[in-house]
């Protein structure tokens, strides 16, 4: 079997010199290294050390002022010109600009055409709505018609139901009348009967008178003969036998008359009897012409409640017409509505003055494409400048004097040497709460046009004057969260802070209230780099100039004011 040889026992251990020489190298390779790493460093660290010495040890360059009291002159505000009205004239319909009348400059007076938009959709959406409302007339027309057809009508029928109902009043009165005349057959009736039992009674007594008549003739008769007898034989007188004679024919005179009692008897209650058939016949005639006449009633009461069914319906019919006639008057009106609506907004192609004025923008040419209430600037920029206003904000001082109808004199630079008059108009009635001003305007007569809205002005108020007081230029101010304050430059040129208390704003200059006396040096236009305590160098101011601009630095050097070193006492 083949030995394999192990490679562990084929390498020789270094020697301890060549492993002392090896370690030496490394730490030489590693010194060189921090050598070479740490040497840009200290440098940059000594290039940075060194500039921010330059910088602790620079000092910054400012441009100085100083205060001055202003002469008691008379109040001067500046204000800007504004025209008496103004308005932005856009398209209340979309379409194309057919015409355009006006441009720039030009003079309209209220209700000139400035310019024609052409609109064909809304033309015919005002054709469409005047034909829709002509047939919405007609079918109102048709349908009123309607109404009064069926008005007359049902007024026909109303008329036959008074007629009719007439007709029940006179049945209701013949009715009565046959009632009334039944109820007097019926007292002829019982009169006649009346009659005929007294008749029966009458015969029946006459009868007996007859009998007792009758009676006593025959025994008149009977007294007679025997009395005749008598006298033929002598035993009475003849003059006695002619008495008893004489009272037998009275006898028979008394049964004649009885029995044309009775006979006079039976005609009596035969009459009675045929007025009581009378009577009767009368009474049945009455029934039957009441039963005709209660027919009667009932028909026409009947024809009657038909009428008034008629009318009932025909009324409603009518109130259903009327409903229609509601429905079509609702229609037109609906229909009126779209015409004056589309009527208002064919109205809108023309675009009009609202008032008198001249034309200080055009936005718009013929054929330009406009969409209604989408012109952001207008077609057109209407100003009336026959008088113009000023509106000036006016120091809490002076707020007080600000009274409607005082006069004022107003300057501009192009016109030197002429003064312009205004009026006070209105003021806002209360401070603004940021800067203690009152805001008033004035207004100023300009017939002639020579003033032109957006000009600067100055505003003096006549009888109003200000007191003497510290001014310094409005960029020497610093506003911020420590309130408003001032940069001095102490004697030994260093900054300081001082707090003051502002009053009028005169534009570019402010004055001051309390906090500075007077004859401070000030930083105008301090940056933010300055802090309490930073030295720096003032840089030489020129004279100002008499316009008012401020003056740019030309040389290093001091203000002629004398700097101090210790703040100035509040007040002055």
């Amino acid at each position: 079997m083949e030995t394999i040889p192990n490679p562990a026992s084929s390498i020789v251990p270094p020697s301890r010199g060549k492993v002392t020489f090896l370690f030496l190298g490394v730490v030489i390779l590693l010194a060189v290294l921090f050598v070479v790493g740490l040497l840009p460093h200290l440098k940059q660290r000594g290039s940075l050390a060194a500039e921010a010495h330059e910088v602790r040890t620079e000092v910054a360059e400012v441009t100085t002022v100083t205060p001055h009291m202003a002469p008691a002159d008379a109040l001067i505000l500046p204000g800007s010109i504004q025209a008496i009205e103004e308005t932005s004239l856009s398209a209340r319909t979309s379409g194309f600009v057919r015409r355009r009348l006006v441009d720039i400059g030009s003079r309209v007076k209220a209700g000139d055409v400035l310019a024609e938009i052409e609109s064909p959709e809304i033309d015919q959406q005002v054709a469409a709505a005047k034909a829709d409302e002509a047939k919405s007339l007609a079918g109102t027309g048709q349908a009123e018609a309607d109404v009064a057809k069926q008005q007359a009508t049902v007024t026909g029928m109303q008329a036959d139901v008074t007629r009719q109902q007439s007709n029940v009043e006179l049945a209701r009165a013949a009715q009565k009348r046959t009632e009334a005349k039944l109820l007097q057959s019926q007292a002829a009736s019982a009169t006649s009967k009346a009659k005929l039992a007294q008749a029966k009674q009458m015969l029946a007594g006459r009868q007996a008178d007859l009998l007792q008549a009758q009676t006593q003739a025959t025994l008149a008769e009977r007294t007679w003969r025997r009395w005749q007898g008598l006298a033929k034989s002598g035993a009475v007188s003849r003059q006695e036998a002619d008495e008893k004679e004489y009272a037998y024919q009275t006898r028979q005179a008394a049964i004649t008359s009885a029995e044309a009692a009775v006979h006079s008897a039976e005609a009596d209650i035969e009459a009675a009897q045929a007025n009581v058939g009378a009577s009767e016949a009368d009474i049945q005639a009455a029934r039957e012409d009441i039963a005709a006449a209660r027919q009667s009633v009932s028909a026409a009461e009947a024809a009657v409640m038909a009428s008034r069914s008629n009318v009932h319906a025909a009324q409603a019919s009518v109130n259903a017409s009327r409903a229609n006639v509601t429905a079509t008057q609702a229609v037109t009106g609906s229909s009126r509505a779209n015409t004056r609506r589309y009527t208002a907004l064919q109205s809108f192609e023309r675009i009009v003055a609202p008032f008198s004025g001249v034309i200080t923008a055009r936005n718009t040419d013929t054929g330009a494409l406009v969409k209604a209430d989408d012109n952001a600037k207008g077609l057109f920029s209407l100003a009336r400048t026959d008088v113009l206003r000023i509106m000036v904000t006016v120091p809490q001082t002076f707020a007080a004097s600000m009274q409607p109808g005082q006069t004022t004199k107003v300057t501009i630079r192009e016109f030197p040497g002429r003064v312009f008059t205004g009026i006070i108009a209105r003021n806002a009635g209360a401070l603004d709460p940021t800067s203690r001003t009152l805001l008033t305007e004035i207004h100023v007569p300009n017939t002639d046009g020579k003033l032109l809205p957006g000009s600067y002005a100055q505003v003096e108020f006549a009888g109003i004057t200000m007191k003497s007081h510290l001014r310094i230029p409005a960029n020497a101010l610093m506003i911020g969260a420590e309130g408003v304050r001032v940069a001095i430059v102490t004697k030994t040129d260093k900054i300081h802070f001082q707090t003051v208390q502002p009053g009028a704003d005169f534009g570019q200059e402010v004055e001051i209230v309390t906090g500075l006396e007077g004859n401070e040096t000030l930083v105008s236009n301090a940056s933010d780099d300055l802090k309490e305590g930073t030295p720096v160098k003032v840089l030489l101011t020129p004279p100002a100039d008499p316009t008012g601009a401020p003056a740019a630095p030309t040389a290093a050097g001091r203000p002629g004011a004398a700097p101090h070193d210790a703040p100035p006492s509040a007040g002055h």
